[in-house]
């Protein structure tokens, strides 16, 4: 295990060993199989991503809406003026 940890730590020491590790978390592939992130692979991440948030933006925007959550910024008038 004192191993594993001391390549760990030897990796995030240098920027090409942090680039990896941050590369190989963000594309949940291991570091062996790094070589085969590809162009594609990483927009689809992207994509992925992208879908999560609008998903986000609009669960949040329906439930304002509905009156489940509700925003100190504006007034409920305010809020539906501009969802409607």
């Amino acid at each position: 295990m004192a191993r594993i940890c001391g390549v760990y730590f030897s990796r995030m020491y240098f920027p090409i060993g942090r680039l990896a590790q941050f590369c190989s978390v963000l594309f949940e592939v291991y570091l062996r199989d790094l070589g085969g992130v590809n162009r594609r692979l990483a927009y689809g991440v992207v994509q992925r991503e992208m879908y999560y948030q609008n998903i986000n933006v609009i669960c949040e925007l329906l439930a304002l809406k509905q009156g489940d959550l509700e925003l100190d910024l504006f007034s409920n008038s305010i809020l539906m003026l501009l969802l409607y």
